[in-house]
């Protein structure tokens, strides 16, 4: 990538942020969507991590799970990958449905503008 490439990226960037203020919380609110989406992420290999330990009874099993018979335990382990995979799967939706609004939403705003401006030309323009 030239430097002539990147100062244009950078110039078009510019000018898009003005179609992106009215919209900003809403991006906020999807990028603080990532943060429990990382967290589910996170926490499902550790549980079926805790589920493998806690069956074949290594010391790296926590503690709460060693008081536990092993069909409890795997019940408990099961229920939290549960709860991971659902909270997962409906944050990730979540965010998705709002970027999608917000990218077309922002794209019909661009549209409007540029077909504003067509208007606006005069007849000898064409």
């Amino acid at each position: 990538m030239t430097a002539a490439t990147r100062s244009t990226d950078w110039q078009l960037l510019q000018r898009l942020i003005p179609y992106l203020k009215p919209y900003r919380w809403g991006l906020v609110g999807s990028g603080l969507l990532l943060i429990p989406l990382a967290a589910a992420a996170a926490l499902q290999p550790i549980i079926i991590g805790q589920a493998i330990a806690f069956l074949k009874g290594e010391e790296s099993t926590y503690s709460f799970l060693k008081a536990l018979t092993l069909t409890q335990g795997i019940d408990l382990l099961s229920i939290a990958l549960l709860v991971t995979v659902v909270l997962r799967f409906g944050v990730q939706a979540a965010q998705g449905y709002w970027i999608q609004k917000i990218g077309q939403n922002i794209t019909a705003d661009i549209r409007r503008d540029l077909f504003d401006h067509v208007l606006r030309l005069s007849s000898r323009f064409f």
